[in-house]
Formats: C-alpha cells, sequence, structure tokens
C-alpha cells in the first residue's frame, strides 16, 4: 500500500500503511516537507518518525518483537543470502579530470557501495563539489550507487555531517553482509575513553552477536600503516588505541587515504606500536581468524587530487607490506561471491587493469 498523507497540518495515521513485508524487502517513503509563505527561517525544524515493527516467526521461535536500528534482530528467521556485491574504497578526490576518470571507472565496474576514506573536495565549496563531481556515484543525489565518507583534513566536518545525513563524524551501518564503522582521524578526539572511542568499542561489541554479518570494515583518513611517503603512520597513535578492539571483534579490513598512493598489508596483528605479519601468503584466501586474529590495512588515496609523476614517493617496501604503488589512479575493489562468504580484493586503475589480488574468506 501507498503512503497518503498530504494534509500539511494532517494528523498522525492510526492504520498501518504496510500489513506485510517479506523478508528481505523495502518500501520506500516520499517526504514533503512544507513551509507557510513569510514563515520566519529556523535552524531545528525537524520531523520525527516513530516505527513500530512486529516481525512474525515461521517457525519456533518466540512471539513478535519490537524492531530497533541495524543491531536489531531477526526475530528467528534466518537473514536473507546476501547478493553478490562490489564495494570500493578510495579518498583524496579533488575536482581534476583524473577524479572524473575514477568516478567513470566505478560506474564502469558495477560498483554497489563506495567507501569514501576522506579528503573529497580540496576547494572552498563542499557542495558544489557534491553536485558536479560526485554526483554520479551518489545516493544522496539520486544515485543508484551507494556513497559513504570519512572525514578528512581537506573536509568540512559540518559538510560531511549534512551531506550524509551523519550525527556525528564517527558513525556505522549495514551493507549486506558487511558492517562498516566509520571514525574521524581529523575534527574527533581518537584517544582512550574519548566519546569516539567509546562508541567504536560499542559499536562493534554489538556485532559479536550478529550471525548475519560476516565481515567488518573499518575506515578513516589518517593511515594507521603505511611505508615511508609524505604523511606518517600511526600519527593518533590508531595502533595503540584502536587495533586490539578491532582484532577482539574481527575486523577485517582497515581502509585509510591522505597518502596519495596505493598500499596493502599483508594479514598483520600488533606488535607494540608497530605491525607484524601474521601470514606470509600474499594471495590468500585468507580465512578470517586463522590463524589466529588478524586484519588487512589499505591505503587508497589515488582519487584524483594528484595523479602521474604528483603521486606520493614510497620508500622500500615495509617487511608487513604486500603491495604498493604509486603510478596509478584507481579504487580498491571488494567483489563479494559465495553468498558474501568469499571476498576477492584487488586495486583497480583508471585504465581498467588490475594490480595486486588477494582473497578472504569466512565460514
Amino acid at each position: 500500500l501507498d503512503v497518503v498523507w498530504h494534509e500539511v497540518e494532517g494528523k498522525e495515521p492510526v492504520e498501518s500503511h504496510f500489513p506485510h513485508l517479506e523478508a528481505g524487502a523495502y518500501k520506500p517513503i516520499w517526504i514533503w516537507w512544507h513551509v507557510d509563505p513569510n514563515c520566519p527561517d529556523e535552524d531545528n525544524d525537524k520531523a520525527i518518525f516513530g516505527v513500530a515493527l512486529t516481525i512474525t516467526n515461521s517457525g519456533t521461535g518466540s512471539g513478535g518483537q519490537t524492531g530497533g536500528g541495524g543491531g536489531g534482530g531477526s526475530g528467528g528467521n534466518p537473514a536473507p543470502t546476501p547478493t553478490d556485491y562490489k564495494i570500493a574504497a578510495v579518498g583524496d578526490w579533488g575536482e581534476e579530470n583524473a577524479t572524473d576518470d575514477v568516478v567513470q571507472l566505478i560506474l564502469d565496474r558495477g560498483v554497489n557501495l563506495v567507501i569514501g576514506t576522506g579528503d573529497n573536495s580540496y576547494t572552498s565549496s563542499d557542495n558544489e563539489w557534491y553536485s558536479s563531481v560526485i554526483k554520479p556515484i551518489d545516493d544522496n543525489q539520486g544515485s543508484g550507487v551507494r556513497f559513504e565518507s570519512a572525514n578528512g583534513n581537506h573536509d568540512s566536518a559540518s559538510s560531511i555531517k549534512s551531506h550524509f545525513h551523519y550525527q556525528n563524524t564517527y558513525t556505522s551501518f549495514d551493507f549486506q553482509n558487511v558492517h562498516v564503522l566509520i571514525l574521524d582521524t581529523d575534527s574527533s578526539d581518537m584517544s582512550v575513553g574519548s566519546a569516539q572511542h567509546n562508541f567504536a568499542e560499542a559499536d562493534l561489541t554489538a556485532q559479536d552477536s550478529r550471525s548475519e554479518i560476516d565481515w567488518i570494515f573499518v575506515a578513516f583518513h589518517h593511515p594507521m600503516v603505511t611505508a615511508s611517503t609524505d604523511h606518517p603512520a600511526n600519527e593518533f597513535e590508531q595502533i595503540e588505541n584502536y587495533m586490539d578492539m578491532f582484532l577482539e571483534h574481527g575486523v577485517s579490513l582497515v581502509l585509510t587515504g591522505h597518502n596519495h598512493v596505493w598500499e596493502r598489508t599483508y594479514p598483520i596483528k600488533r606488535n607494540g606500536g608497530s605491525v607484524t605479519r601474521v601470514i606470509t601468503d600474499a594471495d590468500g584466501p585468507y580465512i578470517k581468524g586463522s590463524p589466529q586474529p588478524w586484519l588487512v590495512n589499505v591505503v587508497s588515496g589515488t582519487g584524483g587530487h594528484d595523479s602521474g609523476s604528483s603521486l606520493y614517493d614510497l620508500g622500500s617496501q615495509p617487511s608487513y607490506q604486500a603491495f604498493q604503488d604509486n603510478n596509478d589512479n584507481g579504487i580498491f575493489l571488494i567483489e563479494a561471491s559465495n553468498g558474501g562468504k568469499t571476498l576477492t580484493c584487488k586495486f583497480i586503475d583508471i585504465g581498467g587493469s588490475a594490480h595486486d589480488n588477494f582473497s578472504m574468506t569466512t565460514t
């Protein structure tokens, strides 16, 4: 049934508009915000929608439950099997010809979700960047591609929150069988005991009991791990303050930018204020949690702001690093198969060529 609630001062409906939804289905709702002529400007206009969800079990589980946010249960019904999907991670975009090429690459590759690693616009107008550069891959502007972004040092925190409808510059969301935690290494306190650290701990802890989540990614701008290049690693003690938390709660990928290069580690663990590799095989398949908890760290700062010889210099390849490159613009591409249980990862340049290639699996 369609929503019919057009009165400017209409009362809250008492009849359900959605008597039945199949598992995995969705229903879009269009909102019309009416402002009377000559109304004074207000900064805090808002609408509050209360959603009551009764889940009916088809088996012998418990009775109906009241649904909540993304971490809510499935009422005893199994979660829908994920369809194959593609996720791109990239940041440091800018407004260059190479940026347009990266956007086109994302469209050509049929990417479903873009995780921005920060530093979107390098001009004074973020809104112009959204509308003129990234619109083809931004669901906030009508694209079929979902776009979420971390906050970088060239971004406006208020613009990030406004455009992506975030309450804070650190947030989280689900995409099929993936949970993504976005942290802010630029404008929010990264220290232990901070609001952001507490949010990360609570958010990741909540995923421990969610059987429908197979993968957890974390994205932020400043690199936790990086080779010798323009910007240092671990600038905000991400290793000491967060890496054990990530490993404890099953984070598989950490996605960063800031350095305008490509980098990918072997599966690694913490070693004091640095890291060491857990697995020496460059290609995998890496089995989640085996032989011990590990994660792969990625730097993908090749969104177009710099290209060619302007990409950052790279020092010698560290022992924990499986791949690094400073010759190409492009994306870090994650392709899901086998019901989302297998992820094949590679860097793709704007010419369509693949660089590096590894896979991860989970049971």
